[in-house]
């Protein structure tokens, strides 16, 4: 039983790692893609601010 559990744990912990990793690798790819959309798009950043700003204050 005690080894069952120890894999069990083992794998878990491996799937976790995993899952981690991926989960990085697209943060990691959206933010390079942000990077080059913003560079040929000068008025994306400005956009976004104010999607967010309006967003905001339409919720209150």
């Amino acid at each position: 039983m005690a080894k069952g559990s120890k894999t069990d744990k083992e794998a878990k912990a491996a799937a976790k790692a995993a899952r981690k990793q991926a989960s990085k690798e697209r943060r990691t790819q959206l933010w390079q893609a942000f990077q080059i959309q913003r560079k040929e798009d000068k008025a994306l950043l400005p956009w976004m601010i104010g999607a967010l700003v309006a967003r905001s204050s339409c919720s209150s």
